[in-house]
Parts: C-alpha cells; structure tokens; sequence
C-alpha cells in the first residue's frame, strides 16, 4: 500500500449533475472526491484505499472528521477541550455524551490528521482532540459555466450555471492511497482534464501505519469501523427483526470475521455514478459504524472492507460491453474500505470481557 500526491495548476472541480429547471443553476458544494476520480491514475482492477489531504509542514493525512465526535452547537473554531466523542449506550440503546449541560452537534467540514486519530480518537481521549476547518485546507472559487449546443457549437438561452471549484492553501495537496500507479495514461486529475502531477510519498505517516496494524479479535467485544470510501451495504443497516444486522469485514489477507452492528453515528450518503456507470447511494466517509464481534480472530488487519456489494449493470468504458457489477468488480476497487478500533470510552477498556458503555 502506498500514499501517492496530486499537484494541481489550476483549481479542483470535481463536477455534478446539471439539471437545468432554472434560469440559473449551482453545482453542488465542495467535497473530496470518491475514490473513481482516481481510477484512472491506478492500475486497473487494482484498489483505491480512500482520497484525502496532505499538509506538507505536518507530514501527514486528514481526513473527515468522525461522525462519533461532536462540538458544541453553532461555535465555529474548536480547541482542544472543546469537543465530545458519542458513545452507544447499551442500556438506553442510542448513544450519549458525558456533558449534559450543553448543545451538541456533529462537526461538519472539519478534518482530523491520521495522527490525532490514533493517538486521541481511537483511544477515547476526547480532551485530546484536534480538527480543523476546511478553510485551512482549501478555498472555494466560484466560476460561471454555459451549456453548449453540441450541434451548433454555441450557447443555449437558459443555460448559464454557477460552480464552486477547489483551491488548495500553500502546503496542501490531495493525496489517495493504492498499490500500484498506472504511468501509461496523462497524468490529469479532476473536472475538464486539469493537468496534475502525481507523486509518491516517501512513506506512511506514522499515525496512519499505526492504526492499520493487525489486531487481535475477541468474541463480544466492541469496535467502531470508521469508513474511508464510499460504502453500500446490500439491504441497508436497519436492524433485523429477531436480530441485529450481521456485517462480514474481510482484511487485505482475505481473513473475515463477522460482526453485529449496533449503531451507525452517519456523515449522510450521496449519489456516486460515472460516465456509463449505474447512481448508487452510499454512506460518505467519516461515518462511524458501532459493531460487536461475533467470533475471534488472530492477526486481522485493521484495514478492511464490509463484504457487500450491489448487482447492477454497467458499461465497461474500454469494450463497450454490457456488465454485472459484482463482488469480484466492485471490492477489488477499495469501496467499502474502513479502519477497525476498538471502542474505548475515555481511554480506558475491560479487558476481560466487553467494553462496558
């Protein structure tokens, strides 16, 4: 697995659906990008593990912040202190906050280095949180677009729309981790071909490394699954009947253990689709899944994905052929791709049996 960063010349879009009811139209507002953008920079049918920032004086990735990590309502700027990690309460069955005097929220357009991920997140040590807005990682330019007339080559009336585009601070880049890059192809990335230069970082950042370790398994006890990529799971998460919703996490040695989930703290979903490729909804990273092991397992990599995949048809862009998009086709690309924790409430665990909320 390896880190690999985009240089752009010239602002990110990474565009959206035009509907064009109006006289004028916007896009929708700035996001990272779904793994795809990244397809055709990697070797074919080889994954993409997730899409992020990379701060150059840090050294380091950031990511959504955790849907899990609230702040108080309507503050903009966050210290460290400043903010709470939810937690699932399995004697109430939703989940709580130790502060009960104040409002909380989840924190939207905020991001987290892999770093204080591990060290503060992944532990439960919500005193020592750290985020930062997305303003210190980027600003938003707003351009103007026509629609053309294919046939005449010229502007239609009615068809002016408006597009926010991404530019980067100094210091900041896109990065995406893959195994292996695919160097036939231009080197463009992002909306009307924008030239880019892409380049391999040296190494992992060490908070990243950390969390991706292997880990023991034990029967019973609680993990959260924070999502890196974009994730469908066929059926949705609503809860059984007679019993919860069972998910299968499958590591990158193939090893699967099967878990319950328990609860969903979400980031909300969104339509993902390409050029000849069918719209799924999928739940946008950052969000955070609660589950409880069902079996133990020795050695499982904390860097899986859920075992579930959609059966729908597809265009193949390089044949023209019409086909399923299946297990095989849509996990070997990175979707569903998350990093396993154990659920820690205050930086503390029971280690001998299940966490105790």
């Amino acid at each position: 697995m390896r880190l690999f960063r985009v240089k752009g010349y010239n602002a990110f879009w990474f565009g959206g659906l035009k509907h064009f009811t109006e006289e004028e139209h916007y896009l929708p507002g700035l996001e990272l990008p779904s793994i795809m953008r990244t397809f055709r920079l990697i070797k074919k049918g080889t994954p993409c593990y997730g899409v992020f920032f990379w701060k150059e004086d840090e050294k380091d990735i950031f990511i959504p912040v955790p849907a899990d990590v609230v702040g108080e309502r309507k503050k903009g700027r966050f210290e460290k202190g400043d903010l709470k990690i939810s937690y699932y309460s399995e004697e109430s069955c939703v989940p709580e906050i130790d502060e009960k005097e104040k409002a909380y929220e989840p924190l939207d357009r905020y991001f987290i280095s892999s770093e204080n991920l591990k060290t503060a997140w992944a532990e439960g040590r919500e005193k020592d949180l750290k985020v930062i807005p997305a303003d210190e990682l980027f600003a938003s330019e707003n351009r103007v677009g026509l629609k053309l007339n294919k046939n005449t080559m010229t502007g239609e009336i009615g068809r002016l729309y408006f597009h926010d585009r991404m530019r980067l601070q100094s210091g900041v880049s896109i990065c995406f981790l893959a195994e292996e890059l695919d160097t036939s192809r231009g080197e463009f990335f992002g909306g009307e071909r924008n030239p880019a230069e892409v380049e391999e970082v040296n190494r992992l950042p060490e908070g990243f490394s950390g969390l991706v370790k292997p880990r023991e398994i034990k029967k019973g006890k609680r993990y959260k699954f924070y999502i890196l990529t974009h994730t469908f799971v066929k059926g949705g998460l609503l809860k059984n009947r007679d019993s919860g919703k069972k998910l299968t996490l499958e590591d990158r040695d193939k090893n699967k253990v099967e878990f319950e989930l328990l609860w969903v703290f979400s980031k909300g979903s969104e339509l993902v689709s390409g050029w000849r490729r069918p719209a799924l909804e999928m739940l946008k990273p950052g969000t955070v899944l609660v589950l409880v092991a069902c079996e133990d397992s020795k050695d499982f990599g904390s860097l899986c994905q859920i075992r579930s995949s959609p059966q729908v048809l597809y265009i193949d862009w390089e044949d023209g052929e019409e086909k399923v998009l299946d297990d095989k086709t849509f996990f070997k690309r990175g979707w569903n791709s998350g990093i396993l924790v154990e659920d820690k409430k205050g930086g503390e665990k029971d280690e001998e049996g299940p966490l105790l909320p």
